[in-house]
């Protein structure tokens, strides 16, 4: 039987239930961004996820394997992804063409997976997406702020435009994953984004 987002558990009850899940040599509880955003569907109690732009679809595994009440949707182009799950939609395609697919206000949480498009295609990604997310819900990612190369400082960058754009708090959940509740504030600030050369 499997877990229940709205059950009263934490990462560790997560990564016990799914000990066996290893994938290409990695014990996916422990992979990138998962625990981070395994946490925040338990904080907030989300149930349909959708993932976008992660080609193997690691974040979905744990969490079609984990939890019994959740339905995820997949979209990335290409999409590797090889595993079974009857609460898992893969789509092979590029995310912008699938935005019609969710009505407004329709999902829980949105997480959107590093990928090597422009810096621009991140921030249009965002914009089209959020609409999709229900009011107070999540849209969140691999944190592009990180790092020194020109190539994350400009994602960085296209990260706070976004959030500016539509009045939205930026937040970091262990440092290594940028969320947006989908809930305007006042007045949303940039930060300052070093751009190194």
């Amino acid at each position: 039987m499997a877990l229940k987002t709205v059950d009263n558990i934490t990462l560790l009850d997560v990564a016990e239930h799914i000990n066996h899940l290893n994938v290409d040599g990695h014990q996916l509880i422990q992979c990138g961004n998962i625990p981070a955003v395994v946490e925040l569907i338990l904080q907030h109690n989300c149930e349909k996820i959708l993932e976008l732009h992660s080609p193997r679809g690691y974040l979905a595994d744990v969490l079609c394997e984990a939890f019994d009440n959740v339905s995820v949707t997949s979209i990335c182009n290409p999409h590797t992804h090889t595993r079974s799950y009857a609460n898992l939609n893969c789509i092979q395609d590029w995310s912008c063409n699938r935005v019609d697919m969710f009505e407004d206000g329709e999902l829980d949480l949105v997480f959107v997976h590093d990928h090597d498009s422009p810096d621009h295609e991140l921030q249009q990604t965002l914009n089209q997406w959020l609409p999709k997310v229900k009011s107070g819900g999540i849209i969140c990612g691999n944190h592009f702020a990180l790092g020194t190369s020109y190539r994350v400082s400009k994602k960085g960058m296209a990260l706070d435009l976004f959030m500016v754009e539509n009045n939205l708090a930026l937040n970091s959940h262990k440092g290594n994953t940028f969320y947006c509740i989908n809930s305007p504030v006042k007045q949303a600030k940039m930060r300052p984004v070093i751009v190194m050369p």
